[in-house]
């Protein structure tokens, strides 16, 4: 609830995902004030308007279970990363590499250079 309720007040992949970090590399239930602290978010309107307002928390978490459930294949741990259909099962190493080699169409910005699975650095575009 407290990731979700963060997203909710802080809702651009920018402002959310140093959020998400903060509180995964912790706990939490118990670190939501201490990365407010540290990003500079208001600990306040995360907490009291949406983690302890059932209604506004309900709402938030509610379409996040729904999108979790009808995942396919079914969600078996977290993170739960699926590329073209099929999960990665904990191979997170190169996760860029793997993404920017399955995409198709023009590559964005952020892979003109990936890694091989040895480790090697290479130019997509070549």
């Amino acid at each position: 609830m407290v990731e979700a309720c963060g997203q909710w007040a802080y809702n651009t992949t920018k402002q959310w995902f140093p959020w998400i970090l903060c509180l995964e590399r912790g706990s939490p239930p118990n670190d939501g004030q201490k990365c407010a602290q540290q990003l500079g978010y208001d600990w306040n309107k995360i907490n009291n308007q949406c983690v302890n307002d059932k209604t506004v928390s309900y709402s938030v978490m509610h379409p996040i279970a729904q999108a979790t459930d009808r995942l396919s294949p079914k969600k078996q741990y977290v993170p739960w990363v699926v590329l073209n259909g099929k999960p990665l099962y904990q191979s997170f190493n190169n996760i860029l590499a793997k993404i920017c080699a399955a995409y198709t169409g023009t590559k964005p910005s952020g892979c003109p250079r990936v890694e091989d699975e040895l480790g090697l650095c290479f130019d997509d575009q070549q």
